[in-house]
């Protein structure tokens, strides 16, 4: 069962840590404490040992606090749904990211342009191009698209509209 004090032995380690880096060694940390029947884990028991494991050092509690914050309000852990409310459990996210040690970083970037908001002709034109950050192709990619899908509904031949005429319908003109 890892200790966050394993993962971060000096204070200053600890509350320099990058947030994303800090919150996924507190889920690991969190997880690996969990044990049936009760599969919770008390906030103020959870920093009660920080405390103890860091010289009553606040600043090594903030940095977990921040850490606790950001992981229930992204829905990482939550509310013990039978224990009263300080006692908290990992979510099915969590677990999910906890089982299979996914970074939370991967969990970030899929976030930034979520699948489902994408019609499917542009998730398969150019989310993957958008996920490797290739944006301006990505962008290039689902104009195509959308000028294909213009030309075929508007049952038009294929030089009636391009790209740079689509741009110049969907853009407002620019004053020089």
């Amino acid at each position: 069962m890892p200790r966050l004090k394993d993962l971060y032995p000096t204070i200053a380690l600890l509350s320099d840590a990058p947030l994303l880096d800090l919150c996924e060694a507190v889920l690991q940390v969190l997880g690996s404490q969990l044990r049936a029947p009760q599969n919770a884990e008390c906030a103020h028991n959870f920093l009660s040992n920080i405390l103890t494991d860091y010289d009553r050092s606040e600043l090594a509690a903030l940095a977990c606090s921040e850490a606790w914050g950001w992981l229930y309000s992204n829905g990482f852990i939550c509310h013990h749904p039978i224990n009263d409310s300080p006692w908290m459990t990992l979510s099915r996210l969590g677990r999910k990211h906890y089982e299979q040690s996914t970074p939370l970083k991967s969990w970030i970037e899929d976030r930034q342009l979520p699948e489902e908001l994408l019609h499917p002709s542009l998730r398969s034109a150019a989310l993957n191009l958008f996920k490797q950050e290739m944006y301006d192709t990505a962008v290039f990619e689902s104009l195509k698209t959308l000028e294909v899908s213009i030309r075929k509904v508007a049952l038009l031949s294929d030089e009636w509209i391009d790209l740079s005429s689509l741009l110049m319908l969907l853009l407002p003109k620019l004053d020089h």
